[in-house]
């Protein structure tokens, strides 16, 4: 668990972010874990779940609220990828709709 802006503690795992700073700005991973308050994050492909981007919360913002399951272990690059697929195209969906806007 990292803390959040405000100090508290926020439990980051199978969340979706959203990168907002350095090389991977503007794109989406899913949170397998945590690393002396570094985030590790897979998309399944450039940085997959054996060999996860470690990334300061502060640069990261969540994407929704819902999770991807990873409480039996980590899950698999195809589930992380399919995952990020699904949340990307709910996004596209809702902003179509003029419901997009800050989560």
């Amino acid at each position: 668990m990292g803390a959040d802006t405000h100090g508290r503690k926020r439990d980051w795992r199978g969340r979706t972010v959203v990168v907002t700073a350095g090389h991977d700005c503007n794109r989406y991973f899913v949170v397998v874990g945590t690393d002396q308050g570094r985030l590790l994050l897979a998309d399944g492909r450039r940085r997959p779940v054996t060999a996860p981007k470690r990334k300061n919360p502060r640069h990261v913002r969540p994407v929704g609220t819902a999770r991807l399951p990873v409480e039996g272990g980590p899950p698999t690059d195809e589930a992380v990828r399919a995952w990020i697929r699904a949340m990307m195209q709910n996004r596209e969906g809702r902003d179509a709709d003029g419901e997009g806007g800050r989560d």
